[in-house]
């Protein structure tokens, strides 16, 4: 977490020595976190863990730097040459659309701190393409070497099936 909220107290203050205040009032500071992750970013290296367990005891692993790696369920197969320096930024951000532009120079995968759910498509340059779910609870997608936008978008097939009993119904009437 980037920020946290707690209440303006001597106590408060004491557990959160490593953290800075950056806004408070007499009731509530707001803390920033140093070490907190980007929400969006590009690693090199990833591995593949199938059972839950397993999964949560890498992702909690202090030996596992998940800034370098990302755990994956599924296989991508995909053999990246070399970790490389990648960058990535969010573009543009709503409730069912975030756009990510990013650079690799070898490849790499492309992890989005948001909840994997199903109903989330990626598109890579307004190719669809598969969507993993990382490091347990989040999203990710193969990111080919390259600059390429990245767009995750909800469509869940529901709302898709919705729209067409709506349309066939007023097709029959």
């Amino acid at each position: 977490m980037k920020y946290i909220v707690g209440p303006n107290t001597k106590e408060s203050i004491r557990y959160a020595s490593d953290l800075s205040a950056v806004w408070n009032d007499a009731g509530f500071v707001i803390y920033q976190n140093p070490n907190a992750f980007p929400r969006a970013y590009i690693t090199s290296l990833y591995v593949v863990e199938k059972d839950n367990s397993r999964l949560i005891s890498k992702v909690f692993d202090e030996d596992v730097d998940l800034r370098k790696i990302t755990i994956l369920e599924k296989d991508p197969q995909v053999k990246f040459n070399a970790p490389s320096d990648n960058s990535s930024q969010i573009i543009s951000y709503s409730a069912n659309k975030v756009t990510i532009k990013g650079k690799s120079a070898s490849g790499g995968i492309l992890f989005l701190s948001d909840n994997y759910y199903p109903g989330w498509i990626a598109y890579i340059d307004n190719k669809k393409t598969n969507v993993y779910r990382a490091n347990y609870s989040f999203r990710a997608v193969v990111f080919p070497r390259g600059e390429h936008t990245v767009v995750f978008s909800y469509e869940p097939i529901i709302v898709k099936i919705g729209l067409l009993v709506t349309v066939s119904g007023l097709i029959i009437l």
